[in-house]
């Protein structure tokens, strides 16, 4: 997707009741979740870096778990993180696409792990790496992007259509690409056929 386009498509959303949070970059910036009429709920916000899973990369805050399960890899399934006190209408396992809005590169995503509370704004290496960002210092120190650049667009209801909302049922990378790919395609259809709520 591009990123006009994921930009357009977050202009036509409404404000997701009670569902605000800062952004994670220090700077007090609030990221507002929006639901669209034709099943999305969406936001913009910075990315820092999330390692947590069965891979061999380690962030100093890294654990071996997920809340998707232990057989997530942060190396290779590209995964979201949202506040562990969210409640909005993304469950685990949904799939969705994070744009890039200053390289215009984009990556389909599912949702895998729970941060800390009031705070979003995190991503697995593998969405790093499929949008060719960087996340390391040459001496080895982890780093993220605090500015608000990436729009992420997820699928209500998704996990749950491919299994995915099931402990431990994860998809492989191919898997998570195919099924958000017609998640992503059945979403824009959607919303040409249908007029926005006035």
């Amino acid at each position: 997707m591009y990123a006009s386009t994921a930009k357009q498509i977050l202009s036509e959303g409404i404000t997701y009741p009670g569902e605000r949070y800062y952004a994670n970059n220090g700077s007090g910036e609030y990221v507002q979740l929006m639901s669209h009429y034709a099943g999305a709920t969406m936001w913009q916000t910075c990315a820092q870096v999330c390692t947590d899973g069965c891979g061999s990369t380690q962030s100093p805050t890294h654990q071996s778990t997920t809340t998707m399960g232990n057989k997530i890899n942060a190396d290779i399934h590209p995964y979201i993180v949202l506040p562990m006190n969210h409640n909005s209408n993304i469950k685990i396992g949904d799939l969705g696409v994070v744009i890039d809005t200053v390289t215009d590169r984009s990556v389909y995503v599912i949702y895998a792990e729970n941060g800390p509370s009031g705070r979003i704004g995190e991503m697995s290496v593998a969405v790093f790496n499929k949008l060719g960002l960087g996340y390391r210092n040459a001496n080895g120190t982890f780093y993220g992007y605090n500015e608000k650049r990436f729009i992420t667009i997820m699928f209500p209801g998704s996990g749950k259509r491919y299994g995915y909302n099931v402990y431990n049922n994860v998809p492989t990378p191919s898997e998570l690409i195919t099924n958000a790919i017609i998640e992503t395609q059945n979403f824009l259809n959607t919303r040409d056929n249908m007029p926005p709520i006035q």
